[in-house]
C-alpha cells in the first residue's frame, strides 16, 4: 500500500521581492554593482521632497565612508523629521507606502518603494549591518530580511537620543567576494553635482573620505526670492489624468476608508485639484454625478469616474508649462563655469502641450576648459541614464535615437576625455516610463 502524505499549503510573503537580488535589481533596473547609487538617489530625492513639503529651503548632506570591510553612505535633512509611526508603516512590507504613487505631478523618484529598497539591499548583498534612521529624537536601527522559506525576519530596535532637525539615514555596505564597494564606484561628487545642478534653490554637501584622505565640496543654493519649481504640496490638475489614472487615486481613496481610515466626501476631493478649489465648481463637478456623495460610492459604480473627469476637466483649464517651474540658463552656466570652466556655452529650453499636458526640456550644452560630463535629469531629479533614449531626434542632417546618440553625432557629449559639458532636464506631470528603473520615457515627437 502506497502511504500519503497530506501536503501543506504555504502563503509565502511577497516581501521576498524587496530581499532577493534577482528581484531588486529588477525593481530598480540597475545592476546589484550600482546599488550604493541607488541607495544614494532615492535618500537625497527623500531629503529634498522632505524639507519642501516642510516649506523650508531644503538643506541636504552627504556622507560616503570607504573602510577596509565596506562602504558607509548616510543622507542628512532639514525637514520635519521622520516621526516612528511613519518608519513602523515603512516596516510593512505587505503594503505600499507612498503619497506619489497614485497623483500625477511632477515630482522627484514615484517608485513608491524608495526606503523598502534601502532596507533590502544590505541583506540582499549580504550585510548584517542595520539600517539606521534618525528623527524626531529616536534613533532606529533597523535589520530586515527573509529566512529560506521567504518569511520576513525584522529586528528594530529604538532609543532616545537628542533631538535635533530633519532626519539622517545611513546604510552600511559590507564587501563581498562579489562586490567591493569603493568611493571611485560611487561617484559620490558626480551624484552630489546633478542634484545641485537641477535644484538651484537647495544647498547641498557631501564628504566622501576614506583612511587617506578625502574630498568635500557645499553647492550654496543660488535661486532668487522669485524662484519656485512645483511642490510635493501642490494641486494636481485633472488635466494631467486619463480614466484609468483618476480612477487609481480614487480607488486608492476607498482602500483607505476600507481599512478604517476616513472615506473622503466628493466635494472635497474636487477641490483638491487646481482649478477647483472654489466651492461653486465643487458644486458644478457635484451635480453631475448623481448618487455619489463619497468617494465610496464608487464602489457600486466605478464607470462614473469617466463621468467625474469630464466634469473636472470641463470645470477647469490646462494649467500651462510654466507650472512646471524651470531651471534658469545662468544656473547651468555658473554650475559649468565653477566645475570645469566655459569656453562657449549653448541653453535652449523648449515648453509645449500635448493632449492637455505640459512638458518641459532644458539643454545646456558647453565647451569647457577641463573634461566635463554628462547629466541627465527628470522632474529636478538625477537619473541613471537617457530619459530620451527611444526618441527619435532630426536637426539638419542628423537622424537618430536618443539625446546621447544625438550629442555624438554633433561633437557635444561628454566622454570623460574631451572638454564637453551637457545637461539635459525634462520636467512633466504625466509621466510614462519604459524601465522598471523609471529612466527612458515614453516621449510625444
Amino acid at each position: 500500500m502506497t502511504e500519503r502524505i497530506e501536503r501543506q499549503v504555504f502563503a509565502t510573503p511577497r516581501a521576498a521581492e524587496y530581499f532577493e537580488l534577482r528581484n531588486l535589481q529588477a525593481q530598480t533596473g540597475q545592476p546589484a554593482r550600482r546599488f550604493p547609487e541607488v541607495i544614494l538617489k532615492e535618500l537625497v530625492d527623500n531629503a529634498l521632497d522632505a524639507a519642501e513639503t516642510a516649506g523650508v529651503q531644503p538643506e541636504v548632506s552627504v556622507e560616503a565612508v570607504e573602510h577596509p570591510d565596506g562602504l558607509r553612505l548616510g543622507v542628512g535633512d532639514n525637514g520635519p523629521g521622520m516621526p516612528p509611526d511613519l518608519v513602523a508603516k515603512v516596516l510593512d512590507f505587505s503594503v505600499l507606502v507612498s503619497d506619489k504613487a497614485n497623483y500625477r505631478s511632477p515630482s522627484r523618484g514615484q517608485q513608491g518603494n524608495a526606503l523598502k529598497t534601502v532596507l533590502g539591499i544590505p541583506f540582499a548583498i549580504g550585510s548584517a549591518q542595520p539600517v539606521v534612521v534618525e528623527a524626531c529624537g529616536v534613533r532606529h536601527e533597523v535589520r530586515a530580511g527573509i529566512d529560506p522559506a521567504g518569511e520576513l525576519r525584522i529586528d528594530h530596535q529604538q532609543r532616545p537620543v537628542p533631538a535635533r532637525p530633519g532626519t539622517v539615514v545611513t546604510v552600511g555596505l559590507v564587501d563581498t567576494p562579489q562586490l567591493v564597494w569603493t568611493l571611485e564606484r560611487v561617484d559620490v561628487g558626480r551624484w552630489t553635482r546633478g542634484y545641485a545642478l537641477v535644484n538651484p534653490h537647495a544647498s547641498i554637501g557631501y564628504l566622501a573620505h576614506d583612511g587617506d584622505g578625502g574630498d568635500r565640496e557645499t553647492y550654496k543654493s543660488t535661486a532668487g526670492d522669485g524662484w519656485r519649481k512645483p511642490l510635493p504640496t501642490d494641486p494636481t490638475s485633472a488635466w494631467w489624468y486619463d480614466e484609468a489614472a483618476l480612477g487609481r487615486l480614487v480607488f486608492a481613496h476607498v482602500g483607505v476608508a476600507r481599512r478604517g481610515g476616513d472615506d473622503l466626501p466628493l466635494g472635497a476631493f474636487v477641490r483638491s485639484f487646481a482649478g477647483l478649489t472654489s466651492t461653486t465648481k465643487a458644486k458644478t463637478v457635484c451635480a453631475r454625478l448623481d448618487g455619489v456623495r463619497w468617494l465610496s460610492d464608487f464602489e457600486a459604480d466605478p464607470a462614473a469616474v469617466a463621468t467625474l473627469l469630464a466634469a473636472m476637466q470641463a470645470a477647469s483649464r490646462p494649467p500651462k508649462p510654466s507650472v512646471l517651474g524651470r531651471v534658469d540658463e545662468q544656473h547651468y552656466r555658473s554650475c559649468f563655469g565653477d566645475w570645469y570652466g566655459v569656453r562657449r556655452f549653448w541653453f535652449k529650453r523648449v515648453s509645449t502641450t500635448h493632449e492637455a499636458v505640459p512638458w518641459v526640456v532644458e539643454v545646456a550644452v558647453a565647451e569647457t576648459e577641463r573634461p566635463g560630463e554628462l547629466y541627465y535629469a527628470v522632474n529636478y531629479s538625477p537619473t541613471f541614464g537617457d530619459p530620451l533614449a527611444r526618441l527619435p531626434l532630426a536637426a539638419g542632417e542628423v537622424f537618430t535615437t536618443g539625446a546621447e546618440s544625438f550629442l555624438r553625432q554633433v561633437d557635444a557629449y561628454p566622454d570623460g576625455g574631451n572638454h564637453r559639458a551637457a545637461a539635459i532636464h525634462v520636467i512633466c506631470p504625466a509621466l510614462q516610463f519604459l524601465d522598471r528603473g523609471k529612466t527612458t520615457l515614453e516621449v510625444p515627437r
